[in-house]
């Protein structure tokens, strides 16, 4: 487990831990990433933890900290559901992040984004339900109308299993596959901060490893899967699944 650009997670997850000691309650994270859930399980061993993004294909979750093995205290969460008009285009999850980042909202209070052709749902901590319903009142020319749903109105998280062929497992020779430019473009790309493994900004070319996720800005987001096998000149075919 690699803690290195995590330490400031890694330090308020301690904090954490010593509230629910001092308290005796349940004590709940912000929303974490895949690999900050990671992170959480095995530092919080000594607790009970469990994660709640909301409904079951969240991939963002907030974890819930107690001294019982089996407390079950569900995350305080709420779904935003705001209609949209197809005639007017469509939005994406970037437009969603950038609308409310722009707002100066951190993404940290903030769990999925669903966007569909006909409707966007946020899923977000109870206290920020309000701020958001009543500050974030169009995304990309549509005027939009919150309205707090029920979860299982939320449709299927969409994504594609993609396989690239690449020659290696370092970072270059992956985003070059994912984003099909060639691997000195792609260490531009890693140089200039466009790209993230596990949340972290690469400063340095390292090593893909199964189920880390990657961004690659105007690109989008992948989690590895594995390697599929290896062809006869040697090269990686590598298998993907790509967030929509």
């Amino acid at each position: 487990m690699k803690l290195e650009g995590h330490e400031i997670f890694v330090s308020r997850l301690y904090d954490a831990m010593a509230k629910c000691s001092f308290t005796g309650k349940p004590v709940m994270t912000s929303f974490l990433s895949p690999a900050q859930q990671e992170i959480a399980k095995t530092l919080c061993k000594e607790y009970g933890i469990h994660f709640d993004g909301g409904f079951p294909d969240a991939e963002r979750k907030v974890g819930v900290i107690s001294e019982s093995f089996d407390d079950q205290t569900p995350a305080d969460l709420v779904c935003l559901k705001a209609e949209i008009n197809p005639l007017l285009g469509s939005i994406a999850h970037p437009d969603v992040l950038g609308t409310l980042m722009h707002e100066g909202i951190s993404r940290d209070v903030l769990g999925d984004f669903i966007c569909t052709p006909k409707a966007v749902w946020i899923f977000c901590k109870e206290n920020m339900a309000d701020y958001i319903a009543n500050n974030i009142l169009c995304i990309k020319k549509q005027n939009l109308k919150w309205k707090v749903c029920s979860p299982e109105s939320v449709p299927t998280v969409e994504f594609k299993v993609i396989q690239i062929n690449a020659a290696s497992l370092r970072y270059d020779a992956v985003v070059a596959g994912l984003a099909k430019c060639s691997r000195s473009k792609a260490m531009e790309m890693i140089k200039s901060g466009l790209v993230k493994v596990n949340d972290i900004e690469l400063d340095h070319n390292g090593r893909l490893c199964n189920n880390d996720h990657i961004s690659i800005r105007r690109c989008g987001r992948f989690q590895f899967l594995e390697t599929v096998k290896t062809t006869r000149k040697d090269r990686l075919v590598l298998e993907f699944k790509k967030y929509a």
